[in-house]
């Protein structure tokens, strides 16, 4: 199904691609970011299509009424996810100023509703203001900050950008395409206001688990490594052995020279202040909260550094992220 919506100019047509588009699509990217997009699927064509076919990349352009592509947003699936990250889009710059990104941002709300997708989060480069502003006029919360998660280069060409000398660090924001449910969650001592705040943001009613549930005989962990040097340990349960699973995990991934590591938890895991305190002893500061990020469940999401970013060199738009960005200063001051 189609979109069409008009300026004073000529229409413009929304919908899904075909495959005569894919080199519209690559010009888009190639014409904003260079050849230093890291989405290998926008340059290869075979790739691309071969994602589209399997639900992984859920893609919209926006084309003129010659069929020329100017604009492209996708939801990025990973299998069995209830949740989808709206990203790899672009509007030609002699195409913008029409509202085509926040109409794309709209006609995509119905591809998801298409695929049972509880929600869809973003994660805008913090120089990419308008993107910001995008998802604030979306209604998005914004639900976390990720420091230095992208090369310095990673950003549109003659884009004015103040965080030159330092990785590109993005904006989580998310917001809910069915009702939340009620979630039963710890909330550990040290972000129980923050997580309250961004609970209350996304417009989920919660209950605070009990204290006395029973920690797992064993931890169950996995680690990655992403293209962009950024490492990952995901905590799918918490169990007694948590100080050495944790060293163990996290000592394997600084081995590897990565730029930062993300510590992912269930909300719901009853050892979630114990791994809060340990994290804590090893350098890691609040980064946000991914709602339904993990099997469908929230997590808490810590992060340390390896390099150096100055988050007062970072452009913001909504108020919610300006204070969210103050909490994280001042906890990366306390480690």
């Amino acid at each position: 199904m189609s979109f069409m919506m008009s300026n004073e100019k000529e229409p413009f047509i929304i919908e899904p691609p075909n495959e005569d588009d894919f080199d519209g699509i690559s010009r888009c990217f190639q014409e904003i970011y260079g050849g230093h997009y890291f989405h290998a699927e926008v340059s290869c064509a075979q790739l691309y299509w071969e994602k589209v076919r399997s639900g992984a990349l859920i893609p919209l352009v926006a084309r003129v009424s010659s069929g020329d592509v100017v604009g492209h947003i996708a939801l990025e699936r990973e299998e069995g996810a209830s949740v989808a990250e709206r990203g790899e889009a672009v509007v030609l710059p002699q195409y913008r100023g029409h509202h085509l990104l926040e109409a794309m941002t709209e006609r995509l709300r119905s591809e998801a509703d298409k695929n049972a997708l509880v929600g869809v989060f973003a994660k805008p480069v913090t120089v990419h203001t308008f993107s910001q502003r995008n998802d604030d006029r979306a209604g998005m919360a914004t639900c976390g900050l990720m420091l230095g998660v992208s090369p310095e280069t990673l950003i549109p060409s003659n884009m004015p950008a103040p965080t030159l000398g330092q990785r590109q660090s993005v904006v989580l924001t998310f917001s809910y395409y069915q009702p939340p449910s009620k979630r039963v969650f710890f909330l550990p001592k040290r972000y129980t206001e923050i997580l309250q705040r961004i609970y209350m943001q996304l417009g989920i009613e919660n209950i605070p688990a009990t204290q006395n549930s029973a920690l797992a005989s064993q931890s169950i962990i996995e680690t990655k490594i992403d293209s962009r040097k950024n490492g990952q340990i995901i905590f799918k349960k918490i169990g007694f052995d948590v100080e050495r699973a944790f060293s163990y995990a996290l000592g394997d991934l600084l081995q590897s020279s990565v730029y930062g590591v993300q510590l992912w938890a269930q909300m719901s895991d009853p050892g979630l202040e114990d791994l809060v305190c340990l994290a804590k002893e090893r350098r890691f500061f609040f980064c946000g909260l991914g709602p339904a990020f993990l099997n469908g469940e929230d997590v808490l999401i810590l992060q340390m550094l390896n390099c150096d970013v100055a988050i007062e060199k970072l452009q913001l738009f909504s108020q919610q992220t300006i204070e969210l960005a103050r909490f994280i200063a001042q906890d990366q001051l306390e480690i």
